[in-house]
């Protein structure tokens, strides 16, 4: 490569363990950007930062990185049209049915349910679709910190079945709350550590079976299973090579969505057969 590479300040990103690094071509004398493996011969770490320019052009942060062509997003607006769409119809339909039976405090987490639902389908398709802008990084908090009350308020909806539930969700709710404050004020800091956060915080509401939880069996099944697509999902999430794997990911969390979905309407005596 023509030029001197010199190491930006500001590009190191939080909890990636990966370095950018700014090239400058005297020819151009333009910055332009690519990520190596801080070791040995610093072999280029392709999917990350292969478009660093793109990002860097946008106004936003150095480390940042957007790297999918038009098939890609595509699927991905494909998925998510699909999501928010089938999102609407289930809440409407918790909304009908709860209404209708009558507001009880198990019927209303159900509720809340909803409303977390619809939230994290619109901040999560929001952020996909929305254009290379300083505006998308400030889309990508919004979506990191709904995830949080999201999960939250899927433990809850089946917590309200357990005798002592209370004190499962007197963690969860604060976890969840002190992680979305943390993706608002402090983005893009400990980006590995706050995914496995979410999958912490979700399978511990799982220890609502421990805690005298009243459930139908299916009910118990369809939680389990919504969790293991959740998991499995991130899988593709992290592997960054795969084309399409981000899209492959919003597949799996649909799926996953929609079973805890069916979960919450089976586990509520007004949806139950």
């Amino acid at each position: 490569m023509p030029g001197r590479i010199a190491r930006h300040e500001n590009a190191r990103a939080p909890g990636l363990g990966k370095i950018a690094w700014r090239a400058f071509d005297p020819a151009r004398d333009q910055p332009t950007c690519q990520a190596f493996e801080p070791r040995g011969h610093l072999p280029r770490y392709s999917r990350m930062f292969r478009k660093r320019r793109n990002t860097l052009a946008a106004g936003l942060p150095a480390w940042f990185c957007w790297d999918y062509d038009p098939a890609e997003l595509r699927l991905d607006a494909a998925v998510h049209a699909f999501a928010v769409s089938a999102g609407l119809a289930a809440a409407a339909t918790l909304f009908a049915g709860v209404l209708e039976a009558g507001l009880t405090p198990k019927r209303t987490t159900a509720l809340l349910y909803a409303i977390g639902l619809l939230a994290m389908l619109c901040a999560s398709a929001a952020y996909s679709l929305w254009p290379l802008t300083p505006t998308k990084w400030l889309l990508r908090r919004f979506d990191q910190a709904v995830i949080y009350l999201f999960i939250a308020a899927t433990c809850t909806a089946f917590l309200a079945h357990a005798r002592h539930g209370w004190i499962a969700l007197a963690v969860v709710w604060p976890a969840a709350l002190l992680g979305a404050a943390l993706k608002l004020a402090w983005p893009g800091r400990c980006e590995r550590l706050c995914i496995g956060s979410y999958f912490l915080l979700g399978w511990a509401g799982a220890c609502g079976f421990w805690l005298g939880m009243d459930l139908p069996g299916t009910t118990v099944r369809l939680i389990v299973l919504g969790g293991l697509l959740y998991t499995a999902g991130l899988l593709f999430y992290l592997w960054e090579r795969l084309r399409f794997h981000y899209a492959i990911w919003h597949l799996f969390a649909l799926v996953g969505a929609a079973s805890h979905f069916l979960a919450v309407l089976t586990s509520l005596p007004a949806f139950s057969a």
